[in-house]
């Protein structure tokens, strides 16, 4: 009955992409008139909350990574390992290996342990970043129970040359050199960025364990990469891109500040991605093919034991088509196929593979002018087990110009990760009878957006439910870890978020950003092998009260900013006895540009991190450096 679901949906995206493609316009697209233009994450994540990160708060962290990003100017819970740590994402009070990270429509988390490390991103690699909360199965696939976070680039826009330079120098060693350099001709556009960036991150903090003051050893970071991208318009309404990214990273990965070693592990990730796009559209229809191949090379070095190896593979391609029918219906149908691979030695003589194929539609529709509704389905064979199908169903309903009031319930899902299944170390099996992780989110909001004479105000509130069964707990048994499916998750909670751009002058602007969530996250369920003791016990690592604010003054060759973040108090063990300080951290930077002559400028900019110098631990004995400088300068040509 399973199969026959399968084929069934099979032949019914069959028949869409057919029609699809057969209602073929070759009219010229004119994108102001018809909207067609715009991905799946655009178009049809109707009633749930969508965060767009400003292209001031990105410039603002340009030469850092995408870890401090979203740690500063979103709604995501960053947990990190420290300055250089592993950092990775928590939303809504999900799991951190429940954030999916996707770029150019790519998923980056890896197969061996379904997570990807935030502080390898460079945020200036990335012009686009937006974070979807709740769950994401039925249009985005495995791992989304949370929500994903979509990082996107742009290739050159003006005619000609163009580009920058820029040298960053900081606090604790730190140095950031790059460029970006673009070109456009006619039909093609060629865009060249690269980065080299070391920190020693030796900084002195209060160790609460030897009770004196310390310096930071062994978490010194070295990073280079480039991106290159090469667009070609084959005809008016056809496209096609080549994106190429490579990166080397080498972490010196220090003991915590409870241990009082000192280690020398390390560990170097190196990674290549590789995607090519095509993309035909008209008048009422897109259609877009793609296919990506993502290798990842990790070496952990402790100095002590033997040099562990992880080589994964994944190789991604999908096929969509986008249909508008009449003036108020949105047709989406696709179909992505998965393939990882995997050599670790901790696997013994295994090698794994697994090859997912999953199928989605998903359709939009305004009634009445007023209410949109959205609803999508998602089903995924992989390996030849069937998930269970992925729906999801989203309402926005206009009460007036500028109110609304939206809502959205979905399903989704998190397969195991190889390691679950196959890891064969001392002291730890994987288990190859693990059940994938099965999720439900629902939220529900309001909208407002007024625009006024010389501001514009918005202001979002959104309460949220997400239940998480199978959830998948490595645990203790007879002295030999082991991951089951172990509990059931609930997280609920709300967010706030308020939007404030004032125009001061022709010449001056101000904008405010601000965001508040209360989340509840507990184990309601306990099954064999954990411990009753958690029961009804907030997750660790999930503050109940996160809020993050930042004011900007922008003219248009100087501008000023200040941001704030209060975490709250995060506990460090499941039976919530232990817990991590509450800290408040601030944060102020500056820039002004000069103009050399009409074609070419530079810029000086500064930041200040930690403006009040506070002691603090982002996770149990992991110190984060205290006040500290960086200093920019940056020359601009177009």
């Amino acid at each position: 009955m399973s199969y026959l679901r399968f084929i069934l949906m099979t032949s019914l995206v069959g028949f869409l992409v057919q029609h699809v493609t057969a209602q073929e316009d070759t009219t010229a697209l004119i994108l102001d008139a018809v909207n067609i233009q715009g991905s799946r994450l655009d178009k049809f994540t109707i009633g749930e909350k969508v965060e767009k990160i400003s292209s001031i708060h990105r410039e603002s962290t340009a030469y850092s990574s995408l870890s401090e990003l979203l740690f500063n100017f979103s709604g995501a819970n960053i947990r990190s390992y420290g300055v250089s740590g592993l950092s990775t994402p928590s939303v809504r009070g999900t799991g951190s290996n429940h954030t999916a990270v996707f770029w150019e429509g790519v998923n980056l988390q890896s197969p061996t342990n379904g997570s990807l490390d935030l502080t390898l991103m460079p945020v200036s690699f990335v012009d686009d970043v937006s974070l979807q909360y709740g769950g994401a199965g039925s249009l985005f696939g495995s791992g989304t129970l949370g929500g994903a976070i979509h990082l996107g680039t742009a290739v050159a826009i003006s005619e000609g040359f163009s580009g920058k330079f820029f040298q960053q120098l900081g606090s604790f060693g730190s140095t950031y050199t790059g460029a970006n350099i673009n070109w456009r001709h006619q039909r093609v556009r060629l865009s060249l960025r690269g980065f080299v960036n070391h920190a020693d991150n030796d900084f002195t903090y209060y160790n609460r364990y030897t009770v004196r003051d310390e310096e930071q050893k062994n978490a010194s970071i070295d990073q280079q990469g480039v991106l290159s991208e090469l667009y070609y318009q084959l005809t008016d309404n056809s496209d096609i891109t080549f994106k190429y990214w490579y990166q080397d990273n080498l972490v010196h990965i220090p003991d915590p500040a409870s241990a009082g070693g000192n280690t020398k592990a390390t560990q170097a990730d190196e990674f290549h991605r590789v995607v090519l796009k095509w993309k035909n559209q008209s008048a009422n229809r897109m259609l877009r093919g793609q296919s990506a191949l993502v290798l990842h090379h990790l070496e952990y070095d402790d100095k002590i034991t033997d040099v562990s190896n992880t080589q994964s593979l994944s190789w991604i391609s999908e096929f969509e088509a986008t249909y508008k029918l009449g003036k108020s219906t949105w047709l989406d149908a696709g179909i992505n196929n998965t393939y990882d691979r995997a050599e670790v030695a901790s696997y013994g003589d295994e090698i794994p593979l697994r090859n997912q194929t999953g199928l989605y539609i998903s359709s939009k529709k305004l009634i009445a002018e007023k209410l949109e509704v959205n609803l999508g389905l998602r089903e995924t064979l992989s390996s030849g087990d069937l998930s269970p199908i992925m729906p999801s169903l989203g309402l926005n309903y206009a009460l007036t110009n500028d109110f609304s009031l939206k809502s959205k319930v979905a399903r989704s899902y998190r397969i195991p990760t190889f390691n679950d299944l196959y890891w064969k170390g001392a002291g730890a099996m994987g288990n190859p009878d693990l059940e994938p992780e099965l999720g439900w989110s629902a939220e529900i909001g309001v909208l407002s957006e007024k625009e006024f004479d010389r501001s514009r105000l918005s202001l979002e509130v959104t309460g949220f439910s997400n239940t998480i069964s199978q959830w998948i707990q490595w645990v203790e048994v007879e002295s030999v870890w082991s991951p089951v499916n172990v509990q059931k998750i609930w997280a609920r909670g709300v967010e706030l978020g308020l939007k404030y751009g004032y125009q001061l002058s022709d010449d001056w602007k101000l904008q405010t950003w601000s965001n508040y969530s209360l989340t509840k996250s507990t184990k309601q369920e306990v099954g064999n092998g954990g411990s009753i003791q958690e029961l009804d016990k907030q997750v660790t690592y999930t503050p109940l009260h996160q809020a993050k604010a930042a004011v900007n003054l922008v003219h248009n060759r100087f501008a000023f900013g200040i941001n704030q973040i209060y975490v709250g108090e995060q506990y460090i063990t499941g039976d919530n006895r232990r817990t991590l300080d509450a800290y408040v951290v601030t944060g102020v930077s500056a820039s002004c540009q000069f103009l050399l002559s009409q074609k070419h400028s530079f810029k000086i900019s500064g930041q200040v991190k930690n403006v009040f110098d506070k002691d603090y631990e982002a996770r149990n004995a992991r110190p984060m450096p205290g006040r500290n400088y960086h200093l920019s300068i940056i020359y601009q040509f177009n």
